[in-house]
């Protein structure tokens, strides 16, 4: 989504945001690729008080069961391969001198519980030791339903134009996938992870909170979709999100 957002402010002003245009693709402030006019552009860390101010706050949500399994195979995010300091010994288990944790060890892991509720809620880094009460729900909700835009990563594409038509930009969208870890060992262990029925429905009881949050998410992405017929299509259509636009077609 940076890369986009880098692009838009390219096109609003190529001279006062001149950062933005240089060496495009996503914000990485180690491959100089920046824009001051992004805040936030060059890192994750959470910036909650920041969606309660005049600047409009833009937000992309991932299916968060989906966003645990896809974690658990990506680099740095997982105990095999912690990039994060989340606990001392994880640095064992990369050392060899550990065995490596499995899906199910890490599910019960808190630390990686509840991701999307805890950063817009209790403002805090991904992997921290901090426990996720109904009070920093409440708050999370509160912050989702003070950002500007909520686009969903299952319907990228759309999200992309849909922004674009809110934020009143005329572009062409040019995307290109540059950071894809997926190789086919993972695919198959996700594969089997997800078909097991009752692993899956753990993981969603662990993350009740996240799964709440998205599916308001999913709300609000459809209402905002609801005033472009041509994206509705679309996402009917392709049938990754399901909207209630009352037609009886959902």
């Amino acid at each position: 989504m940076t890369i986009i957002l880098r692009q838009m402010q390219c096109v609003r002003d190529p001279l006062k945001n001149a950062d933005c245009c240089t060496n495009p693709g996503f914000c990485d402030w180690h491959a100089f690729r920046r824009c001051e006019a992004i805040k936030g552009c060059t890192n994750h860390m959470p910036n909650r008080p920041a969606i309660f101010k005049p600047m409009a706050s833009i937000t992309l949500m991932r299916d968060p069961l989906a966003r645990i399994l896809s974690a658990f195979f990506y680099r740095g995010h997982s105990p095999n391969l912690d990039f994060f300091q989340v606990r001392p010994y994880f640095k064992d288990i990369a050392d060899g001198k550990l065995p490596k944790v499995t899906f199910e060890e890490y599910m019960d892991m808190h630390e990686y519980h509840n991701i999307i509720t805890r950063m817009l809620g209790a403002d805090s880094f991904p992997y921290r030791n901090i426990t996720v009460t109904d009070e920093i729900y409440d708050s999370a909700v509160e912050a989702l339903n003070h950002i500007f835009f909520v686009g969903l990563q299952e319907e990228f594409e759309v999200s992309s134009e849909l922004l674009l038509r809110e934020m009143d930009v005329e572009m062409v969208v040019n995307v290109t996938k540059e950071r894809d870890q997926s190789n086919e060992k993972s695919s198959q262990l996700k594969a089997k992870l997800k078909a097991n029925k009752s692993l899956m429905q753990r993981l969603k009881e662990i993350n009740h909170y996240d799964v709440a949050l998205y599916e308001l998410a999913v709300k609000r992405f459809c209402s905002t979709l609801k005033r472009y017929p041509d994206l509705v299509a679309k996402v009917k259509k392709r049938g990754k999100v399901k909207c209630a636009f009352g037609d009886g077609k959902e």
